[in-house]
């Protein structure tokens, strides 16, 4: 009979519904990533920065803790000295990241040697007898006045994401000089494509990019440490 026949699909399907009821329960939901302790320790003082984003001051016997999901993150500290300290690390448990100075590039001196020129051979003169010469009428040489001073340098207008720039390039020098170069106008940004100058080696660009800082920033912090490395 038609009810003898549905007797058995009933039974099945309530075997179905409680069968997925159990694996319901074994599996549950998926479990929240929980975050890892970090403890940051840097070998200057300075501007913390995790991921673009500001982490407070940090020295160099002081070490920072806080909690971070887990996966890559960067970590960048800006220098009062004009140095930049940068590490990418992917985080799998607690751990932690020191931030230690560069090793200054070789021939990254402020002045570059200068070849100097032969000193001529000492010839003896020849004994000439000197000739009658009219005296001629010199007439007074003008005096050029003296060259105008050259116009104040100013910071470009063009404004720039510092924590942007960092999170972007990461570890990537060439990528800072791109986004800098031209464009930098606070002394941390100046310093910032100053010490990417120095980690490429190009000892001409960090020379000059020391002289605008100093012509525009006489008195900030990275100013005494300039000076010394252009004397």
């Amino acid at each position: 009979s038609p009810k003898a026949r549905r007797g058995p699909l009933v039974a099945g399907a309530l075997a179905l519904v409680g069968l997925a009821a159990v694996g319901l329960a074994v599996v549950g939901p998926a479990p929240d990533v929980a975050p890892v302790q970090v403890r940051v320790a840097s070998g200057v003082e300075g501007e913390l920065l995790v991921d673009g984003r500001s982490r407070g001051r940090i020295e160099p016997a002081v070490e920072l803790v806080f909690e971070l999901p887990p996966g890559p993150h960067r970590f960048a500290v800006m220098a009062d000295e004009g140095l930049s300290l940068a590490r990418a690390v992917d985080l799998d448990g607690p751990a932690r990241v020191e931030l230690e100075l560069p090793s200054a590039p070789a021939g990254a001196s402020a002045a570059e040697d200068v070849a100097e020129p032969p000193e001529p051979e000492a010839v003896a003169p020849e004994a000439v007898e000197p000739e009658a010469v009219e005296p001629e009428a010199v007439e007074p040489e003008e005096v050029e006045p003296a060259p105008a001073a050259p116009p104040a340098v100013t910071p470009p207008s063009t404004p720039v994401d510092l924590a942007d720039v960092l999170a972007r390039c990461r570890n990537d020098d060439a990528c800072q000089v791109e986004a800098l170069a031209g464009r930098a106008r606070s002394p941390l940004e100046r310093a910032t494509l100053i010490q990417a100058y120095r980690d490429l080696g190009r000892s001409a660009d960090m020379v000059r990019e020391m002289r605008a800082f100093l012509a525009m920033y006489p008195d900030a912090p990275q100013a005494p440490s300039y000076r010394r490395q252009l004397e």
